[in-house]
């Protein structure tokens, strides 16, 4: 009986300790600062050569990092005009988005990671604190198509769920 409750107590444990989540990564990359200079770090502990590389350098150049504390490796930028970019790390010759940025643009080969550097008042291209529209993606067979699925993005402006009796222009975008 003693075994049985041993084995049990260590089976427990062992399922409690591998079902540990980690935790997040708290690597704040990209920085944006005040003066619009950019602060781009990645953590790769084990590599011996890490360089960046953004769209708004010339073709075929880049920009080595520096190694520093618990392998996090980092760059500043900078200042840079206001706009968003797009950015990779090469990391022993593997290219790479950031891996702590979620916001990813997909790209043929490679996917790269965006940066916004904010314009101050805000450009066009800025989110503002202004009343917003909602974006609906929907699925209809065409019966033009023989039946075949496509999806269409609906685009509804502020206001239009509260206001079904109102009739608004339509906008038919096809590309």
């Amino acid at each position: 009986m003693r075994a049985i409750r041993t084995l049990f107590t260590a089976f427990a444990l062992t399922t409690a300790i591998v079902s540990q989540t980690p935790a997040p990564d708290t690597l704040v990359s990209p920085e944006v600062h005040p003066d619009r200079s950019v602060t781009f770090r990645v953590r790769a502990p084990k590599a011996t050569d890490v360089s960046f590389f953004g769209d708004w350098m010339p073709v075929g150049t880049q920009q080595k990092m520096d190694k520093g504390r618990e392998g996090v490796w980092s760059v500043t930028l900078g200042p840079l005009p206001p706009s968003i970019y797009l950015y990779s790390f090469t990391i022993d010759g593997i290219t790479a988005a950031d891996p702590v940025n979620p916001r990813i643009k997909l790209r043929a080969r490679t996917s790269a990671s965006m940066v916004e550097v904010p314009s101050d008042p805000p450009a066009l291209w800025q989110a503002r604190d202004v009343p917003h529209g909602a974006v609906e993606i929907n699925w209809r067979k065409s019966k033009v198509l023989g039946g075949e699925t496509r999806w269409i993005w609906i685009y509804t402006p502020p206001g239009y769920e509260r206001d079904s009796g109102r009739r608004y222009p339509v906008l038919y975008l096809f590309h």
